[in-house]
């Protein structure tokens, strides 16, 4: 028995499904493939193509072929549904020109009518085209089959209607070319042949036109002079000429009409069909339309609908619909011939052909993926711009498996065979770009077990593989092609990976078929590889840093530098960064005054600029050549720069003019520093000197600016000063503030503060002012560090501890909200008071130990769920509120004044509190110390342990939730208001003459005893028991 080899056949896949895959449940026609090949559009009656299809009317719909979703495109800006027809993509595959009869497509669609719409695939928008210059819309009823100009600025169309133009009377349809950048339209017609002369349209009917390749001319069918037969036209868009094209060789006239014309893709031919006899010598029956080609140079006509013996179709069938590969050298058609191709005598209506237009050769494309006929009608083909690829609609049930619907569907035709062409692949910049298809084959011998294998062509960047699934006849490839191998192809070159599959039956038999797939490079950004940082020692030269980077397109690269210290440095062709001048650690230069120079590093392939964000540290190197001051005794001075001074402790250095200034210095002072009814400016210095120093503001100002204190004192006499200039970074460890001196910090400035820093002075810190905790710090004394509103003390670098030992920290502002909590230490002689016009906050995250005193005068003092070890005396006075978020407990004193108010979440263990005309509102309230009422406001909402003296007329409410476990109410009076919220609205009273003790008591347990002062009445209760029985 001789064994059959396997054969590749082509794929054919129906394309009207929904994304899932699922049939149509109508009619589908009017397909067109998008440029790349990867969209098909069509319109469609059926309403299960996408979720929510409710308007029952025709739609257009996209449907990708990579991913097999589907969209709805015929809708309105904001997706509302309208219906379309006969859609066409534009050049560029960015829009969409179809028909439509809706009048909810767009605002002021009015004329219930056919227009033509153009729909922005990308953004949704939509613009109807087929209105006059002004805007006005079509007033007739047919405006359809849109065409764009090959280069996407025009679209093409025909309309019956009567004002698009001025002067257009005739109420014929007529072809018209809207220009979608200006707006201008015009009416294209063959005006040598009408009554309406200079671009008026014809006397009878026009129909569909199409572009030439350049957008120049026009060519369409019409009905001219009123006669009874159509013919084909081409309209120079340019000079207005119009050139008649449906005749023969010799310029006779065609005796029949002539239709559906397209030019070749190098606009030197066009394609039509034809009832005409005499254009083409042999064919002569006038009933059958056979599909022709005229060179428009040579004039000569061809019979296309032939076979490849060139004789023409038979069955009186028609043959129409042709188009053109795309490089020109085939035509598709329909034909209802059956003797154009052996072996097929079946008549199914209407098949679709491809002819070759240099051998002659005629081949079937309407068949399954084995080669066998399609059983029904199939209509309107199109190529792929790559050619391998055919979309046509059909009605036939045989060229898909589970084809049940019945109805005309839309059809792809793989033909690129034995070659398969893949979609080309575009660098995304992913690890690996990959993507597969199918193709199929057939074996005579069925039971044959078939295996593939792949051949990769020298120089490919990709691998292939393939697996064959011998039930369906498949082989699936897929391909793969790493971004290293990917990457160096530049921004529009092109590269090739082509495969030889062979697919083998085991028994000597195999095909072999082809597989390429095109790479397109992308410009890949140049890539940084220098590290962010490097390190510099002052008063070198040479090298600072170097920019090492690379393009992996192989682009050279050029380099330039940005950012806040850019003009300091210079940079070479090589990438190679240098300082200007040579760097001084004491006097830095750049934007910060940090000895860290920021740079912005841009390396350019003229398409792409990368970035890296640089810092160059310059490090500090002992200067031997630095002037050395020793001051033993008094010694006055004007300006000092870049000095190691010495001050003993008898010296004492001072300013003689009105701005003294030491600079770029190095102070050890056990002596002293100051200044007399002036000013002393101290810049980019370095004090140090224990506890011997000291730094006298004595009637004038002293002013820091980036400078690091340690270990000394500041000290105003007379009404000195001592500041921090607005935006600098002053340093301060182990420094003490003696009494009398002022330390101003200004808008925006920051001290980082360590030690001992009050004593007796002032710190105040205005306008978002930061005190910067770089250590454990103590006040005291009797000084004082004032936050005014904005400001902050801040903690940095782990957890201190700020002492409150003597002296206060007041104002408004925030408490430590720093990178890490603090515990703030209130001691005996400290205070801590708010008295701003904004709140003061101790933040969430930190805890408070007090022994002295926390007070709240006309402010608010708020210590969200800041953690109490210990209290002291709080005091609420003149308005004041206090909140404490997180309890207070080991309990102290509490006086809340009239007008005022504390409020406390959690347990308050108190020593002692008077309310005397305040508010105090608490969770749970125990402890050794009775809370004296006096005239104010207890609200308690947990559990009450605590005393409770009523001593005049007072307020007590008992909340909701609230218990009395234990604890004496006493001295009621009838002055005070009661209000048991928590009570329901029968209240039980026993009252016991003996004690003078009432006890209260309802059905839910809520009980309260009180010791009525002698003489009291049994008191008024308010809240929720209204009822009071005894």
């Amino acid at each position: 028995m001789t064994n059959s080899a396997p054969v590749f056949t082509p794929s054919v896949t129906r394309v009207s499904t929904s994304a899932t895959g699922a049939q149509a449940d109508d009619q589908s026609y009017q397909s067109v493939l998008s440029p790349d090949g990867t969209k098909v559009a069509f319109e469609s009656y059926a309403d299960n193509l996408v979720p929510g299809d409710t308007n029952g009317a025709p739609d257009v719909f996209v449907k990708d072929l990579t991913t097999g979703a589907i969209t709805l495109v015929s809708t309105n800006a904001s997706g509302v549904q309208g219906g379309g027809y006969q859609p066409v993509f534009s050049s560029d595959g960015t829009k969409l020109a179809f028909s439509s009869a809706s009048y909810n497509l767009v605002p002021g669609d009015t004329n219930q009518a056919y227009d033509v719409f153009v729909k922005d695939l990308t953004t949704g928008a939509i613009t109807r085209v087929s209105t006059s210059a002004s805007g006005a819309q079509a007033d007739g009823f047919w405006t359809t089959n849109p065409i764009f100009s090959p280069d996407g600025t025009k679209v093409a169309f025909y309309s019956d209607a009567d004002n698009l133009v001025p002067g257009d009377t005739d109420n014929l349809r007529g072809i018209f070319v809207k220009d979608l950048t200006t707006g201008a339209i015009t009416l294209v017609g063959p005006s040598p042949y009408n009554d309406q002369h200079h671009g008026g349209d014809e006397n009878g009917w026009t129909y569909a036109p199409s572009f030439s390749p350049d957008g120049t001319k026009i060519v369409f069918a019409s009905n001219t002079g009123g006669g009874d037969t159509s013919d084909v036209y081409i309209k120079d868009l340019s000079t207005g000429a119009t050139t008649l094209v449906s005749v023969s060789a010799s310029g006779v006239h065609g005796n029949g009409g002539s239709y559906d014309p397209v030019f070749s893709p190098d606009g030197t031919k066009v394609a039509f069909y034809t009832f005409a006899d005499n254009l083409v010598p042999g064919s002569s029956n006038i009933r059958i339309g056979n599909v022709v080609m005229k060179d428009l140079i040579t004039g000569v006509v061809t019979l296309v609908s032939a076979n490849a013996d060139g004789v023409p179709q038979n069955n009186n069938a028609a043959a129409q619909k042709p188009v053109f590969l795309p490089d020109g050298t085939k035509i598709a058609f329909v034909s209802e011939a059956n003797n154009l191709v052996s072996d097929f005598y079946g008549y199914y209506g209407p098949q679709v052909y491809v002819k070759d237009l240099i051998t002659g050769a005629v081949t079937l494309i309407s068949t399954d993926a084995s080669g066998v006929p399609a059983n029904g009608y199939n209509e309107r083909p199109g190529f792929s711009a790559d050619g391998t690829k055919l979309v046509f609609e059909s009605s036939a049930s045989t060229l898909v498996p589970g084809d049940t619907n019945g109805a005309s569907d839309i059809f792809v035709k793989e033909i690129g065979m034995p070659s398969v062409i893949a979609a080309k692949l575009t660098d995304n910049g992913a690890a690996h770009v990959s993507t597969s298809g199918p193709v199929f084959f057939t074996d005579a011998d069925k039971t044959d077990t078939h295996t593939a294998s792949v051949a990769s062509q020298s120089g490919n960047l990709g691998t292939l593989t393939a697996t064959v699934d011998d039930a369906d006849g498949k082989v699936t490839w897929s391909y793969d092609v790493s971004h290293a191998n990917f990457a160096p192809l530049r921004d529009g070159q092109t590269h090739a990976d082509t495969f030889t599959l062979t697919l083998a039956d085991g028994h000597g038999g195999s095909a072999t078929q082809s597989i390429t797939v095109t790479l397109n490079g992308i410009d890949d950004a140049p890539v940084i590889h220098s590290a962010a940082t490097a390190s510099f020692a002052e008063n070198g030269t040479g090298l600072a840093y170097h920019i090492a980077a690379t393009d992996v397109d192989n682009w050279s690269v050029n380099y330039s530098l940005s950012g806040a210290d850019a003009a300091l440095f210079d940079l070479s062709i090589t990438g190679d960064v240098t300082f200007k001048s040579a760097p001084d650690f004491e006097t830095p230069k750049d934007a910060n005054h940090d000895n860290v120079y920021d740079v912005t590093v841009e390396v350019s392939d003229l398409t792409i600029i990368t970035t890296k964000n640089v810092a160059i540290t310059v490090t500090d190197v002992h200067d031997t050549s630095r002037p050395v001051l020793t001051v033993a005794g008094s010694t006055s001075f004007t300006s000092i720069d870049w000095a190691a001074i010495n001050v003993s402790v008898t010296g004492n250095l001072h300013e003689t003019a009105s701005a003294g200034v030491i600079s770029n210095s190095t102070i050890n002072n056990l002596g002293s520093l100051s200044e007399t009814q002036a000013m002393l400016a101290f810049v980019n210095d370095t004090i140090a000197g224990g506890s011997l120093g000291a730094i006298v503001a004595n009637g004038g100002t002293i002013t820091f600016d980036n400078v690091h204190l340690d270990g000394t004192s500041l000290d105003a006499t007379s009404g000195g000063l001592i500041e921090s200039v607005a935006g600098s970074a002053n340093s301060f460890n182990n420094v003490t503030l003696k009494a009398g001196a002022v330390f101003d910090f200004s808008a925006a400035s920051g001290v980082f503060a360590s030690g001992t820093l009050n004593n007796g002075g002032k710190i105040e810190f205005f306008n978002l002012a930061k005190f910067i905790l770089t250590g454990d710090a103590t006040v005291i004394g009797n000084g004082e560090i004032k936050l005014d509103p904005g400001s902050s003390i801040l903690n940095s670098g782990a957890h201190h501890t700020l002492n409150l030992e003597g002296g206060t920290i007041d104002g408004a502002g925030t408490i430590g909200n720093g990178d890490h909590s603090l515990t703030l230490d209130i001691g005996v002689s400290g205070t801590l008071e708010a008295n701003g016009s904004q709140p003061l906050t101790v933040d969430t995250g930190n805890s408070v130990t007090s022994s002295g005193l926390i007070e709240a005068v006309h402010a608010s003092l708020d210590f969200d769920d800041a953690v109490f070890n210990r209290f002291g005396t709080i005091i609420a006075d003149q308005g004041g509120t206090i909140d404490f978020g997180n309890g207070l407990t080991n309990g102290g004193i509490v006086n809340v004044h009239a007008g005022s108010e504390v409020d406390v979440s959690g347990n308050l263990v108190n020593n002692g509190t008077v309310l005397d005309g305040g508010m105090l509102k608490v969770d749970n309230l125990s402890g050794a110390g009775a809370v004296n009422v006096n005239n104010g406001t207890l609200v308690v909402t947990g559990n009450l342990s605590s005393n409770v003296v009523l001593t005049g007329t007072d307020t007590f409410v008992f909340g909701p939730n609230a218990k009395q476990t234990s604890g004496v109410i006493s001295n009621y009076t009838p002055g005070t208001t009661l209000v048991l919220d928590g009570f329901d609205s029968k209240v039980n009273a026993a009252f016991d003459t003996q004690t003078n003790i009432l006890t209260l008591t309802d059905a839910d347990h809520h009980a309260m005893t009180l010791h009525l002062a002698p003489g009291s009445l049994i008191p008024q209760v308010h809240g929720a028991a209204s009822d009071f029985l005894v």
